[in-house]
């Protein structure tokens, strides 16, 4: 083998080493912009789980506050002042019959209504 034909095969291999580099350079770019990409999108969606999360504390407290204010308004409704007052909505003047709470978890006796005991 010649020099020449050494010095052709060695030029060669180096051709096809460097195109060999710049396609793994170039897929390196291409995975580094993707990284950056989905860096960012991961960024983005933890922001977006964490105003989730406030919105439904914010909720929960609301929604707590609610309960609690209509438990309140239960108590007095069993026990408070007013009881036995007439009722507007029924267009008589009769009082108001107690009835169970809103948020009562029982049935009513023998399956009925309050009203149609």
């Amino acid at each position: 083998m010649g020099h020449e034909e050494k010095l052709a095969r060695l030029e060669q291999v180096v051709t096809r080493m460097l195109a060999s580099y710049d396609t793994l350079k170039a897929e390196h770019n291409e995975l580094q912009a993707r990284l950056r990409e989905s860096e960012q999108s991961n960024r983005e969606l933890q922001e977006q789980v964490e105003g989730l999360r406030n919105d439904r504390e914010m909720m929960h407290g609301r929604v707590t506050t609610l309960i609690d204010k209509v438990m309140d308004w239960e108590k007095e409704q069993q026990g408070g002042p007013g009881q036995g007052d007439a009722d507007p909505a029924a267009g008589n003047d009769q009082p108001v019959e107690d009835s169970m709470p809103i948020f009562s978890m029982g049935a009513s006796q023998g399956g009925e209504s309050p009203a149609g005991q």
